[in-house]
């Protein structure tokens, strides 16, 4: 009923009209909903939000703010710290319509409950439903306010509770699972995915049993290798129903799960820690966290808080060092999500996370940048979590998590002492695992190639091509070769083949004197191009560039009765470096 004792501005109830008449034969009216309306994406943020604006205004009774302050808290807050405790609770531990909270004695418990009640009923809203594990704490309430006034007379199907959706037993004070088999006894997908939802595990306590049943799930959709998909609505293969059947008919057994609400242990605390597990199989892979409660001899109470379980993919097939990778940064996300969640009520001196895999925490020591895309982006999550996680290995035999990568059955988790609340972590840290042979570094998977850059420093960096080669004549058929593979890259219509030609040559013969000019003469070549005069002692020699880009000799012989290229001689340095026999020699006299 929180809803509806939510009265809704009136400049916004124009937004919230319905039609109504009350026989066929009246005209359509026109009504306005005054009051916060089911089904509305805004209706569940408004009722929070007053909420915590009545929580505020408690604190303006209290004197503690202004009223100014507390119309504006949501953006400009009272400092959490200052805030009543039924304030804080208000603030941190509604959920909806559903409030939940406690106290460390008595006393304070009943303070806390006449506090909210005032609270709540200053802005018309009655609290009811009430239930607790001490029945000092519900006298004095009406009895039309508790949810089940006889849960202390004894342990019968009407004294159990609901919170958040998961049963709880006040007179016990532990959480049960109840479990409804359907009647529909066909093995098909839409069955499976039924019951599988219907087994409702926020907190993944029971995920080992629901991820055995989505392995088979999972196997209906042609999960495993040489299975066939089966359609939505046929029935399963024979091996999977008697799988299927033999699961079900265990499922009954998680009615005998008992999970203690308390954390606080009898003894005198003296710090509490939070350690998480992770694990990977071909199947899936799992994380879970433990709270441990640590006594002044060292020893510890050790609790399941939280557990999560995810089969393969079915279109990637994953290595299994990556699937405990990923095990790993689901355990993070755990742990940062407890560690957010319980801030305000235990402060974690540690945190830490265990691990069997050495592939996966010779990664984690690896910068991620030296590592493939795969595992370096799961590495970069991991490291980047705002806790500080201190990562351990820990033996496969020891490690909670495994159970959660493979499944089991009811009746096994029920009898499964490492996945409630490992032994070897109640004893004191000396007693803890330590040792182990890391992976070797050079032996690796998933990393990145790296490429080694050298700089070496050469004092001659000048590349002389004619000194690559024993004769001209070589190095003009090679020159050739290299022209022809270019010509015959740009035109496919017309290929050359054969031998060199003649013409081949003597375009291969001006390409090195272009190259040997290029090299020596730069700068007159330059200046030509740009139309300025040379400044070098080559301009008595009247140089120009020809029609093929070459720079030849002008002056006065260019009236003689010769040959152009005797009149205009082609420019090249008195040596160029080409070393070989005597006919390599003459054929360079011949080029020049």
């Amino acid at each position: 009923m929180m809803f509806r004792q939510t009265w809704i501005h009136p400049d916004d109830r124009r937004y919230q009209l319905i039609f109504w008449r009350s026989s066929p034969a009246e005209p359509l009216l026109v009504y306005e909903l005054c009051t916060n309306t089911y089904g509305l994406r805004s209706s569940p943020f408004i009722s929070n939000r007053c909420l915590h604006q009545i929580a505020y205004d408690s604190m303006v009774n209290r004197g503690v703010t202004s009223h100014d302050d507390a119309i504006g808290s949501i953006s400009n807050p009272v400092p959490f710290e200052k805030l009543s405790r039924a304030a804080r609770l208000l603030i941190k531990n509604s959920y909806v319509d559903d409030l939940n909270g406690g106290a460390d004695n008595l006393q304070d418990a009943l303070e806390l409950r006449d506090e909210l009640i005032s609270i709540t009923s200053s802005a018309g809203y009655e609290l009811r439903k009430w239930s607790s594990n001490v029945p000092q704490l519900l006298r004095g309430l009406p009895t039309d306010y508790l949810e089940t006034p006889r849960q202390f007379d004894g342990l019968d199907e009407g004294s159990l509770s609901k919170v958040l959706g998961i049963q709880w037993n006040p007179v016990s004070d532990c959480f049960t699972y109840a479990v409804n088999l359907p009647s529909d006894g066909k093995v098909t997908r839409p069955n499976i995915l039924s019951l599988v939802a219907r087994l409702y595990d926020p907190l993944g306590w029971i995920c080992p049993v629901i991820f055995r049943m989505k392995l088979l799930l999972q196997t209906l959709l042609g999960g495993s290798d040489g299975q066939r998909k089966v359609d939505w609505d046929s029935p399963a293969p024979l091996e999977i129903i008697q799988q299927w059947q033999e699961l079900i008919s265990d499922l009954p057994k998680l009615q005998q799960v008992t999970i203690p609400r308390c954390l606080k242990p009898e003894f005198n605390v003296t710090r509490y820690t939070l350690h998480g597990f992770s694990d990977g199989s071909s199947l899936g892979y799992s994380a879970a966290v433990f709270i441990r409660a640590e006594g002044s001899d060292g020893r510890g109470l050790v609790r399941l808080l939280l557990a999560k379980s995810r089969v393969a993919p079915l279109r990637t097939k994953l290595t299994i060092p990556k699937m405990e990778l990923n095990g790993a940064r689901l355990l993070t996300v755990l742990l940062n999500h407890v560690a957010t969640s319980m801030k305000d009520n235990v402060k974690f001196q540690e945190v830490t996370a265990w691990c069997d895999s050495t592939i996966v925490l010779a990664w984690l020591r690896t910068p991620p940048h030296r590592l493939q895309v795969f595992e370096g982006n799961r590495v970069s999550d991991i490291i980047s979590s705002k806790l500080n996680i201190t990562w351990r290995h820990v033996p496969s035999e020891m490690n909670c998590s495994d159970v959660g990568t493979r499944g089991c059955s009811a009746a096994e988790l029920i009898s499964h002492d490492l996945w409630w609340s490992p032994q070897w972590l109640s004893q004191p840290p000396d007693t803890w695992p330590k040792n182990y042979l890391e992976f070797p570094s050079e032996l690796l998977p998933g990393l990145r190639s790296m490429a080694k850059v050298v700089n070496v420093g050469i004092l001659d960096s000048e590349f002389n091509l004619l000194e690559r080669f024993s004769s001209f004549d070589k190095l003009v058929n090679v020159t050739a070769y290299v022209l022809r593979f270019v010509h015959n890259c740009k035109n496919k219509a017309s290929q050359i083949s054969g031998e060199v030609t003649v013409s081949e040559r003597r375009n291969a013969i001006r390409c090195l004197i272009r190259y040997v000019q290029a090299a020596h003469y730069g700068e007159e070549f330059l200046m030509l191009k740009s139309g300025k005069p040379i400044k070098s002692c080559l301009r008595r020699l009247n140089l120009f560039i020809d029609s093929n880009n070459l720079l030849r000799v002008g002056g006065r012989t260019r009236a003689a009765d010769l040959s152009y290229d005797a009149r205009h001689p082609i420019l090249l340095p008195r040596e160029v470096g080409l070393q070989g026999p005597e006919e390599g020699k003459g054929s360079y006299t011949e080029m020049q």
